[in-house]
């Protein structure tokens, strides 16, 4: 079994489109975006497990409790809800969806042995489309101020979704790959993937129109410096100045 993990508008729905078409069982409804569908029980697992996130200021949390502690019964009882079509399913199969970034540690936990495939992309275009993950206090999540614009709010999901993927350690068995290399190279990124998953996948058509728009934009982002780290951390440049 795998998961996707990724920030919505973070480009996820490549690799799962492209798994679906590959014959991967992904669920048995997914939407245009290729999630596995309905949410409402990881929605109400995410907005569960978040109430135990602390703010500790400077876009920073803590997120000691979800290390420190494994799943409760109210925590895995909503995932297996949700996943019940993926869990009884045969090999090969996973799902994706955007809000099960908010649960990661929990996850891991959860399902230690199964693969993981994290996806990034820079976050400067990844705060330019609305997305159910920008209203983090929809999440049950601890934010600094009340008073940011949409881009602000974007740039903070980013970060804490970035923070709750690397808050613990990584799991057994996980690729890391980025929206634009799998854009930019999608056929050599596909043998990668199918490398880690021991599957002979097909490569599906991508588009380089929207790999790292923001330097086409107008957009100040000196503001969000706060996630220069990360950004560092990820290989992203940050030519703002």
């Amino acid at each position: 079994m795998l998961c996707i993990c990724g920030r919505g508008h973070g480009g996820t729905r490549i690799p799962s489109k492209l798994l679906h078409k590959n014959g991967v069982f992904m669920g048995t409804r997914l939407n245009q975006s290729a999630d596995l569908v309905p949410p409402n029980k990881m929605y109400e697992a995410v907005q569960y497990i978040n109430k135990f996130v602390k703010y500790k200021g400077n876009y920073t949390w803590d997120f000691s409790y979800l290390i420190n502690n494994k799943p409760d019964t109210k925590f895995t009882s909503l995932v297996n809800e949700y996943l019940k079509d993926v869990l009884t399913h045969r090999e090969p199969k996973g799902w994706k969806l955007p809000e099960s970034t908010f649960a990661f540690p929990w996850l891991v936990k959860m399902f230690p042995d199964i693969k993981y495939i994290i996806w990034s992309r820079h976050p400067y275009d990844s705060i330019f489309s609305n997305h159910l993950t920008d209203n983090l206090e929809r999440w049950n999540i601890n934010i600094p101020d009340k008073g940011f614009g949409l881009k602000m709010k974007r740039s903070i999901s980013w970060k804490y979704q970035y923070d709750m993927v690397n808050c613990d350690k990584q799991p057994k068995k996980v690729l890391h790959m980025k929206y634009e290399d799998f854009c930019m190279h999608p056929k050599e990124n596909t043998k990668i993937l199918g490398y880690f998953l021991k599957l002979k996948l097909k490569p599906v058509k991508t588009h380089t129109n929207s790999v790292y728009k923001w330097k086409r934009s107008d957009i100040n982002f000196n503001r969000f410096k706060f996630l220069k780290g990360p950004m560092e951390e990820l290989g992203y440049d940050d030519h703002t100045q």
